[in-house]
């Protein structure tokens, strides 16, 4: 006895070759469907599971994923099968390290950029810092001092390229630091502070102004510093004719702290009941507390239930409460008073 397998009549089949994507994120796949056999001879075809169909065998423009092969019958659209699902896939995305240092001293033209740990596409890398002149080494030398962008390719794809980054090779003996500041607490004060610290380059010992040059000094800390703009400066204190513009520090002070200020005097003998008010203040943080005798200070600028006699009011910052000023002094009058 045998088993005799019966095929159904006009059985379709066909061959499904495909591409991958070249460069990670590219759409250059394709799915060809050749060699169609069975049914009426004439043929469409769908990659997306049934949803379209074309009489084209041949898809091109295909990005990563995956595909459900069909092919039909195009006089028997019922006469359907699932050839194959096909994954196209794309390459890891290009990566690499990038290290580099700067020219030793100044035409020394010795600048280095190194490009280490590649990793993504085929495996195989070639390199560049101007993306036109490219080599299998990851390592560049004798560079001048400027600006570098950095380039990995894939040697297999050469169309597949990334910038990995941008290096500014400084040239050398070059100086830099960090400067900070603070502005002036109160309006006319002298407590701004300028400093300049983590200077590098050079031979490590250094000088610095705040007047552009016109005076320098070994200490980078300023303190006692009115409002207004400062040129910051450094300078090699062993070659001073090397010396850099850090920054144009530009030192502020809050603007001067002002009221209008209000009184009634005692309505009747022994009444105490004198007003003074403080309203519409303005100039330092925008937070303000009030005082008619200096010692002590509320939020509210209304004082009721005064005695007569004479009060000084005081108007302060209240985040600096060290600014305040005296804006006038009122004399509150005794009840049944006559003036004029």
């Amino acid at each position: 006895l045998t088993t005799v397998e019966i095929l159904a009549g006009g059985s379709l089949t066909a061959m499904v070759d495909h591409t991958n994507v070249t460069c990670f994120g590219g759409n250059d796949g394709t799915i060809t469907i050749t060699n169609p056999t069975g049914g009426s001879g004439n043929y469409e075809y769908s990659i997306d599971g049934g949803t379209t169909w074309l009489a084209s065998g041949t898809y091109t423009g295909l990005i990563a994923g995956p595909y459900v092969v069909m092919m039909r019958d195009a006089d028997l659209t019922a006469n359907s099968i699932t050839l194959t699902t096909v994954t196209i896939t794309e390459p890891a995305i290009l990566a690499a390290t990038v290290n580099f240092s700067n020219e030793t001293f100044a035409g020394a033209n010795d600048g280095t950029i190194t490009v280490s740990s590649p990793t993504g596409g085929s495996g195989t890398y070639e390199y560049s810092i101007d993306g036109t002149t490219w080599q299998a080494s990851g390592n560049f030398t004798n560079l001048a001092p400027g600006s570098y962008e950095v380039f990995i390719r894939d040697a297999n794809a050469t169309d597949c390229f990334i910038s990995l980054t941008t290096i500014e090779i400084l040239p050398g003996g070059s100086l830099t630091a960090t400067v900070d500041h603070t502005n002036v607490t109160c309006f006319g004060g002298n407590d701004g502070t300028i400093t300049i610290t983590n200077p590098t380059g050079g031979s490590g010992n250094y000088e610095y102004s705040i007047n552009g040059g016109t005076t320098w000094q070994a200490s980078g800390t300023y303190t006692g510093l009115i409002a207004g703009p400062y040129v910051v400066m450094m300078r090699d204190a062993d070659l001073t004719a090397n010396s850099i513009t850090l920054a144009t520090i530009t030192i502020t002070e809050p603007a001067i702290l002002a009221a209008t200020v209000n009184f009634t005097n005692e309505t009747f003998t022994g009444a105490n009941d004198g007003t003074i008010t403080v309203s519409a203040p303005s100039g330092g943080s925008g937070n303000y507390e009030y005082s008619i005798d200096g010692t002590t200070w509320q939020a509210s600028g209304n004082f009721a239930n005064l005695v007569p006699g004479s009060y000084e009011v005081f108007i302060r910052d209240a985040n600096a409460v060290g600014c305040f000023i005296s804006l006038t002094t009122i004399e509150i009058l005794p009840g049944g008073y006559v003036t004029g």
